[in-house]
């Protein structure tokens, strides 16, 4: 899969559409109004989108800290012992994994 459009993305307004558009200008989602969505819901899954890039960065940054932290802990510990990753860190790791489409 190819990388997706570098953030931040911004949401802009098109009558009667709201839009996200990369830095460059690119067209990363129309979203149409409809007349069955509430503005207020409208709205926040526009930011939800727009805040894509943000959020799967921090989402990998969080995971290789964590690793990074247990596999310190684990060099600490009596041979035959480990620490293991938090259930977090799957559950974080595959939505990373869906993000990208792998």
């Amino acid at each position: 899969m190819s990388k997706h459009t570098p953030g931040p993305w911004r949401i802009g307004r098109k009558v009667p559409h709201l839009v996200i558009a990369g830095t460059e200008g690119c067209l990363i989602c129309d979203c149409a109004l409809d007349e069955i969505t509430p503005m207020e819901e409208f709205r926040a899954n526009a930011k939800l989108i727009a805040a894509a890039p943000e959020l799967l960065a921090a989402l990998e940054y969080a995971v290789r800290y964590e690793v990074q932290v247990v596999n310190q802990e684990n060099e600490h510990r009596v041979a035959g012992t480990h620490f293991p990753l938090p259930e977090w860190v799957a559950q974080a790791m595959a939505a990373i994994s869906a993000a990208k489409g792998e």
